[in-house]
């Protein structure tokens, strides 16, 4: 899809499977970052934010044989939150960048954005650009590769700037990427940057002091780094309260890199109270006719991944790489086959017959994988129903008709939902779900109520009254046996409840489907007691009319039982 930039809800999100992600937006923003095992990504709650919109942007130094060199910011729009845009405005403690100042330095006039996920496109406009026959591109993806989990886990996002010449004369090109360490999550945390590097790369990371040990950054380290090495880097020390101390920075740093495209200053620093920024640059000098291209890239490893049952489950990408260097050592030495291989992917997806609005339709659904899915370090793999920390994990429901293309692209991860639904279909033991559905059925529910009137006791004690349940149901035959869960609750080891009857058809529909589109024979066989359990259970509980139909008859609906259960679930 191609669009310019405007007014947006939405970018396209950058990471892997289980990683998190970042979004990039058309107007050259970077939000909604989720890497950090925050919500709503990791659990239910208010949205937690460590990264604004002005946390990270991008700069290019323009340097014509013969002219004055400028800058302009690869977005349009504001760069400074709060702030008019950065080229104007200037009185007293909220001053930013006056144009009688710093007439060389600006946003973009637009950019054209083409969302094909998991790439997206922007092409910078301006009159700046066009009149000294500068393209500037950006191609920003994650490396979501079909069949391929371990390289569709790399916890990175890949900027690939394209710069050509289309000019007469010689133009220098200097990229500026700038960061503001995310870690200072309250007053009392600290900030830490250093230089980081490594065979083909050079940039800095990002760490945190005092963090919790319950907070999803503990022991999590962000990196943004050049491929190449950067030319130069520097880190500032900066107070937000201070506004004029703070845009005064900014101004000095600017100068500095529309100087001679480098800047001054110390790599590594250590603060508390302040925000540490760093900027990282790279030049090239393109004659006419010539173009090349930088990378940037922007790792992370956040390890801390708590569920709702208060568990530690980490990530996938943790079986693949120790920490964030093993990640960025892998993502450089092998970028030109991931970048290549994604390229692949988004021109098998766009390169049919059908018009293109079709092909945007099916192909954003592929945003759901960076976005929603969670995949931990022991392999449990999940997708949130509506989004991050909406509704349930993998509700099975949604995933009866969400995972035809889980199973087409990643086959493996397709059945582990089949096989994840089928060690929690309902049985004796797994209380309290068991006894409450057991009481839904109104025929248990008067025997108990007759038990309980000769011993009153049965309500106080567990046991008893585990034992009293287990009894009628041997009596009766109305065992809630074989009832399929309805979602897992932001973890792996607890689910919501067992009131829909229509979830035991879709349990079973969606074994077969998987099977039908992995032809994994072995996985079939490994859930066939559950699929047979709950083929059982449908005839014993829901088939009244002896038509071997399905029937709305207790326990089943929305009769309040699953909150009861939640409620004693927590307990």
């Amino acid at each position: 899809m191609r669009v310019y930039a405007s007014k947006f809800s939405s970018g396209i999100p950058l990471g892997g499977l289980g990683t998190g992600s970042i979004e990039i937006w058309p107007d050259g923003s970077f939000k909604e970052w989720l890497i950090f095992n925050n919500r709503k990504w990791s659990n239910y709650g208010e949205p937690e934010f460590y990264v604004n919109d002005s946390d990270l942007a991008f700069m290019i130094r323009i340097a014509p044989e013969g002219s004055e060199p400028l800058v302009r910011l690869l977005k349009t729009g504001f760069w400074v939150e709060t702030d008019q845009d950065l080229t104007y405005r200037g009185c007293g403690p909220s001053a930013v960048i006056h144009p009688y100042h710093m007439p060389w330095f600006r946003p973009v006039r637009e950019i054209e954005f083409t969302g094909k996920p998991p790439m997206a496109i922007l092409k910078f406009i301006d009159p700046s650009l066009e009149e000294h026959g500068v393209g500037v591109e950006l191609e920003a993806f994650g490396s979501l590769i079909p069949g391929n989990v371990n390289d569709s886990a790399i916890p990175a996002a890949f900027l690939k700037f394209n710069l050509v010449n289309k000019g007469r004369t010689t133009v220098e090109l200097s990229l500026m990427g700038v960061m503001r360490n995310p870690h200072r999550i309250n007053e009392g945390a600290g900030v830490v940057n250093k230089l980081i590097e490594g065979e083909g790369y050079s940039g800095v990371s990002f760490n945190g002091l005092s963090i919790p040990k319950t907070h999803g950054m503990f022991n999590g380290e962000l990196a943004l780094v050049i491929m190449g090495g950067f030319d130069s880097a520097a880190t500032l020390r900066l107070n937000q309260r201070n506004r004029g101390e703070f845009i005064n920075a900014l101004r000095r740093l600017m100068v500095d890199f529309r100087g001679d495209g480098l800047l001054s200053g110390v790599t590594n620093d250590e603060a508390y109270g302040v925000d540490l920024y760093s900027a990282l640059t790279k030049s090239i000098r393109l004659k006419p006719g010539e173009s090349a291209s930088i990378v940037f890239i922007i790792a992370w490893y956040y390890p801390n991944h708590i569920d709702n049952d208060g568990e530690l489950i980490g990530h996938y990408y943790e079986n693949l790489f120790r920490n964030i260097k093993g990640v960025l050592d892998y993502s450089v030495k092998n970028f030109n086959r991931l970048y290549s291989d994604v390229k692949d992917f988004v021109n098998s997806l766009y390169d049919t017959n059908y018009d293109e609005w079709i092909i945007d339709l099916a192909s954003s659904q592929l945003t759901t994988l960076p976005k929603s899915t969670w995949l931990t370090k022991d392999g449990y793999f999940a997708i949130w129903e509506g989004g991050p920390g909406c509704c349930g994990l993998t509700t099975l429901d949604v995933a009866l008709w969400g995972i035809v293309g889980v199973a087409l692209l990643y086959p493996d991860l397709a059945v582990k939902v089949s096989r994840q639904f089928s060690g929690f279909i309902l049985k004796p033991g797994m209380s309290p779900f068991y006894e409450l559905f057991a009481l839904a059925f109104p025929e248990n529910m008067r025997l108990y109520r007759e038990a309980l009137a000769k011993d009153p006791t049965i309500q106080h004690d567990v046991e008893k009254f585990r034992s009293t349940v287990r009894a009628i149901v041997e009596k009766t035959g109305l065992d809630p046996t074989g009832r399929v869960p309805h979602a897992f609750r932001a973890s792996e080891s607890s689910v919501d409840g067992y009131d829909r009857n229509d979830l035991m058809p879709e349990f079973i529909l969606l074994s077969l489907l998987n099977y039908y589109w992995t032809g994994d024979s072995l996985f079939l066989r490994d859930i066939w007691g559950s699929v047979k359990t709950v083929i059982e259970a449908m005839l014993r509980q829901h088939n009244e009319a002896k038509l071997n139909l399905p029937y709305h008859t207790p326990p089943s609906g929305y009769e309040g039982s699953s909150q009861v259960a939640n409620e004693l679930g927590r307990g």
